[in-house]
């Protein structure tokens, strides 16, 4: 298995490095027993033509949050249960776009939260210094999640907040995703001092189903001094979760 942080894997969606990249729907809300034709789009930023593969896996989530590919069809939840792409190699022309078109079949029998990671392994070409021609192997991901309708639960909250106080001071969040489906939300965590001036942090991130510890370092602009916490979750589908608590910071 490849294992990526967190922040890594939402990352690769701002890559520079990569000439070409995939988008498509990020979630798919499909009714039991149905089939749907979606599309997702190659784009190349590059001058020259790309030589390009889709490729699909699974993705989990280690109990520190810590995000993990597994091999497509390696776990239950596996989107590639019911996606079948028409083409996966395919050439993007210089400054072009290509369309991607893949069938989801949703069996009658599905319940809850389907995911899996879709991206694209390209062939970028390049220059050496010494004027020879080299490829360079660039890989770009995004996740898609499935939905089935009327068999969906959502139920996310915050277990726990505790914080690490002293010259590098943190915020652990524990988070506790009792219901049946990938998760994203923005995790806000706000600082306020005793004269009541705030200073927040935000996070893109993730909580699959189970249980997750997430830890936020507190700014470094932060001075010395005692701060109230507030940690806040909202997510996608509405839900919010909230939590309270306190951290020293301490400054040499």
């Amino acid at each position: 298995m490849k294992t990526l942080s967190l922040l890594a894997l939402l990352s690769l969606a701002s890559s520079a490095a990569a000439d070409v990249y995939i988008s498509g729907p990020r979630t798919l809300t499909l009714k039991p027993g149905t089939n749907e034709v979606i599309e997702y789009t190659l784009t190349n930023s590059g001058t020259s033509p790309v030589r390009a593969t889709i490729f699909s896996n699974d993705y989990t989530q280690a109990p520190d949050g810590t995000m993990v590919h597994a091999p497509a069809l390696s776990l239950p939840h596996s989107l590639e249960r019911f996606m079948k792409f028409n083409q996966t190699a395919y050439v993007v022309p210089a400054q072009g776009t290509v369309k991607v078109r893949a069938n989801v079949s949703v069996p009658a029998t599905a319940t809850g939260g389907y995911w899996g990671v879709i991206g694209v392994d390209a062939e970028t070409p390049a220059v050496s210094a010494g004027g020879n021609a080299v490829g360079i192997r660039v890989r770009y991901a995004m996740v898609t999640a499935l939905e089935v309708t009327g068999t969906m639960n959502h139920d996310v909250r915050i277990e726990n907040v505790a914080t690490e106080s002293g010259s590098s001071p943190n915020v652990q969040v524990t988070f506790r995703n009792s219901g049946n489906a990938y998760e994203r939300f923005t995790l806000r965590v706000t600082y306020q001092d005793t004269a009541g001036r705030k200073t927040e942090t935000t996070l893109p991130s993730v909580v699959l189903p189970g249980t997750v510890d997430l830890v936020v370092a507190a700014p470094p602009t932060l001075a010395a001094g005692t701060y109230a916490v507030f940690v806040t979750a909202e997510y996608a589908n509405g839900t919010r979760a909230e939590a309270v608590s306190t951290v020293n910071i301490v400054r040499n």
